[in-house]
């Protein structure tokens, strides 16, 4: 066990000195020269490379009181003089924001034992100066969890909060430039949302003007509005705006892109089930399809999340997570413009036990050069560590690859399981391709290489190397030897072994042309129903994944799968959608997992798919409970025309009703 923090970061600081550092650091890495002496709860980057840093830290006021502290932070972490002291006001700040006059707004609750709880703000002028008498008459309960600075000095902030002397004032309140309670907000009838409707945890204003809640709660001021939505600047429901998400959301955290697009992160329920993933919404509130929903385990939703959005319209992601996409990435994660993890952003976070592991209560801020601050309580080698991380940000230095790990020994049995895992760095990321006896693996490009049974035609030198415009690097990783097993008749073939700890209920496999499994699964935790790809190794495909919808009022999906000619999948059973477009009970996939919508979309059929077979001369022919398929009526069985229509000359009176 290591004792302390400083241990720690003498040890990482070993082990980066051990690895070629770029010019400023790997994207992703803790900047170590950054060191703090105080624990955050809200973080606001200033342009001069300065921090705004509101939490605790042991001080005692007129020699027996203690309270919150908020202190400017130099570019080094230390101390700048003057911190403002808060005493007995603040339990938790969450949330700076700082006024045109350079000023600071700083606001969240106060907790004290035996007390109800309620919301506080403060206005903390330059020299270490609260102002005396900004917010004196709030009076609200709960707890403000963020603010929004409007044009002219007005604020709005959105919370747990209620008015005890005034029902029509609840969740998002406006206050007057002096701190106070903006009653016209609300005199026309909105912008209130009642504890009994549920809760509002983060709050943006949009570039029109209007204001986006997201929260945890069902309707908003009595109208059905699942986890998101869009207020008028009068503060009433904006009923033009088209959340997709449905009830059972709970929406953490959102930013705003600079074109108004909005991303969401959270519990998101789209299309009848709740999983804990990252979206990307149009401006009128539609699901953008060009950014592929990102999946995390759904430890992320047991607390706070942060993200944020940079200058090249990246997406940074931090929470309890340990896993996105099903591929390993501890506490963060950065994702290109369209969804895609980016590998290159804290690399080593996959593989090395640094502070960002898992965060709890996470939030980020981007600094003004592109260095990333995650405040949270961060999960390292003794436990959990409140503090700040300042993160590198932006792009490595071009470099050539360097592979890190080293050659190795490995002897296993005939039939065992053998995974080997490399780390290559370089900028641009490299690419990489395993070798065996100097032949190339087909389809090896990933960090890791599993084989699922080893077998004597293993036995040799295995090998990596990776590329990039820089440069082309090639190491010996393994020298295998495989021990001879004799295998008897009816055992199991150990040359295949599926290994993905995401399924839980396999609805369906069969095998493409080139040996591949398609697979129909219920994943862990009821998170959603997809459609899974397998090489023959037994290892999945990452860029392949289908999710299908709900049908109401069904609670459950299956489906059946018939591979056909170029790579194309034909899918029937019970559902409603096929990846948030409307599908009912049947549908065709391209290769590349998306919908095919050259097959004819004509109703679908009116109930479940059991059964699914090709014809020799290229039609289809289906079977199930329903009565119509394609807007024809049929019962039970049909046959459909390689374009999907239904084919009515095919009428067997015995199966007709």
């Amino acid at each position: 066990m290591f004792p302390t923090r400083l241990v720690q970061t003498a040890l990482l600081s070993c082990f980066l000195q051990s690895v070629p550092v770029f010019a400023n650091g790997f994207p992703g890495e803790p900047d170590l020269s950054f060191t703090p002496p105080i624990t955050a709860t809200a973080v606001l980057p200033l342009p001069d490379g300065r921090v705004v840093a509101a939490g605790v830290r042991t001080f005692r006021l007129d020699g027996s009181t203690s309270g919150t502290e908020v202190v400017i932070l130099r570019p080094d972490g230390s101390d700048s003089p003057l911190p403002w002291l808060l005493p007995s006001v603040f339990s938790t700040i969450y949330d700076i924001d700082q006024f045109d006059d350079g000023s600071f707004l700083v606001s969240g609750t106060w907790s004290p034992n035996g007390a109800p709880t309620t919301a506080q703000i403060a206005k903390l002028e330059p020299g270490g100066v609260v102002h005396p008498e900004f917010g004196a008459n709030l009076g609200l309960r709960g707890e403000i969890r963020e603010t929004v600075l409007l044009p002219g000095g007005g604020i709005v902030i959105a919370g747990t909060l209620t008015d005890p002397s005034d029902a029509s004032i609840s969740g998002i309140v406006r206050l007057n430039s002096n701190g106070n309670v903006d009653r016209t907000f609300t005199a026309s009838g909105g912008a209130r949302l009642s504890s009994s409707e549920g809760t509002v945890l983060t709050l943006k204003m949009l570039p029109n003007g209007k204001l986006l809640a997201g929260g945890e709660f069902v309707t908003f001021d009595g109208t059905p509005q699942a986890g998101l939505a869009r207020l008028l600047p009068t503060g009433e429901l904006d009923t033009t705006f088209r959340s997709p998400l449905r009830p059972g959301s709970m929406v953490l955290a959102m930013a705003l892109q600079p074109d108004g697009r909005i991303l969401v992160a959270g519990l998101v329920n789209l299309h009848g089930y709740a999983r804990s993933t990252v979206v990307r919404l149009n401006t009128d509130g539609d699901l953008d399809p060009a950014f592929r929903p990102v999946s995390t385990d759904l430890a992320a939703i047991r607390s706070r999340m942060g993200l944020a959005v940079d200058d090249q319209s990246r997406v940074l992601l931090s929470g309890a997570f340990g896993f996105v996409n099903n591929v390993r990435y501890r506490g963060i994660v950065r994702l290109s413009p369209h969804g895609i993890p980016d590998p290159n952003f804290a690399p080593f976070s996959k593989f090395y036990p640094i502070p960002t592991v898992t965060s709890r209560n996470s939030r980020l801020a981007l600094g003004f050069q592109g260095e990333v601050y995650n405040f949270h309580q961060a999960q390292g080698w003794e436990g959990f560590i409140p503090g700040i991380l300042r993160l590198f940000g932006g792009d490595q230095d071009p470099s050539p690859p360097t592979i890190l790990d080293h050659s190795r020994n490995y002897q296993n049995a005939e039939g065992e399981r053998a995974e080997f895992t490399v780390q290559a760095i370089g900028f641009p990321s490299p690419s990489l391709q395993w070798f065996m006896n100097e032949r190339a693996i087909p389809g090896a490009t990933n960090v890791s290489l599993v084989i699922n049974a080893l077998r004597r035609s293993h036995i040799g030198i295995l090998s990596v190397a990776a590329s990039n415009s820089l440069g082309i690097v090639s190491q010996q990783i393994a020298n295998i030897l495989v021990l001879h097993r004799s295998r008897g008749p009816g055992e199991i073939d150990t040359s295949f072994r599926l290994e993905d700890p995401s399924l839980d209920i396999i609805h369906s496999v069969s095998q493409t042309s080139d040996g591949r499994l398609i697979v129909a699964a219920l994943m862990q935790q009821g998170e959603a129903n997809r459609i899974l790809r397998y090489g023959v190794d037994g290892l999945r495909d990452q860029n392949f994944w289908v999710d299908l919808d709900l049908l109401p009022p069904f609670g459950s999906v299956s489906a059946n799968l018939l591979p056909l000619e170029n790579g194309k999948i034909l899918v029937g059973g019970r559902f409603g959608g096929v990846g948030g477009t409307k599908r009912r009970n049947l549908a065709r996939l391209l290769a590349d997992g998306s919908l095919d919508s050259s097959f004819a979309d004509l109703g679908g059929a009116s109930g479940p798919i059991t059964a699914l077979l090709r014809l020799m001369d290229g039609r289809y022919c289906i079977a199930g409970s329903f009565t119509n398929i394609q807007g024809v009526d049929r019962f039970r069985l049909a046959i459909l025309n390689p374009g999907g229509a239904t084919d009515e000359s095919f009428t067997p009176p015995c199966l007709q009703r």
